[in-house]
């Protein structure tokens, strides 16, 4: 139960384990694996739905937001947009790596990071140094507490 919760929705993942009575090293070391199987499952998932959206562009003209368009209607940028935007201009891959975890769900971190930095051969070893990151520092303030 603690790895699914940590692979989709890290940051509830070491309240659960604390409250159904885990250490801290169990904490850590569950939180962490669930994490690290959530970066890898849906960086590969995302690849596919990247993949198969290119797929429909292609074959029936069909356009999704995270690619571009040939005739743009003049959009409005929420804040949420605005957010990611001038994450990934200022921060790149190290600030949607950190963020991923604790602001940004792990699906949509391994999304935007499959999406903008597939070529880059650090990106899955920063989201996974990311993980167990903020799995160390949320168990460790958890047990103290």
């Amino acid at each position: 139960m603690v790895l699914l919760v940590s692979a989709v929705k890290f940051g509830f993942a070491p309240f659960l384990s604390f409250y159904v009575g885990f250490n801290f090293v169990e904490t850590f070391a569950l939180t962490s694996v669930g994490g690290i199987i959530g970066v890898f499952f849906f960086y590969f998932l995302s690849a596919a739905l990247i993949s198969s959206f290119k797929h429909l562009e292609t074959k029936w003209g069909f356009k999704l937001i995270l690619f571009k368009r040939t005739n743009r209607k003049r959009k409005v940028f929420s804040f949420r947009n605005r957010l990611l935007v001038r994450m990934k201009s200022n921060f790149g891959i190290i600030g949607i790596a950190i963020l991923t975890p604790i602001l940004i769900s792990i699906p949509i971190g391994a999304l935007l990071a499959r999406r903008y930095y597939a070529k880059n051969r650090i990106t899955i070893p920063l989201l996974i140094i990311s993980v167990c990151f903020w799995s160390f520092v949320i168990s460790l303030l958890i047990h103290i507490l």
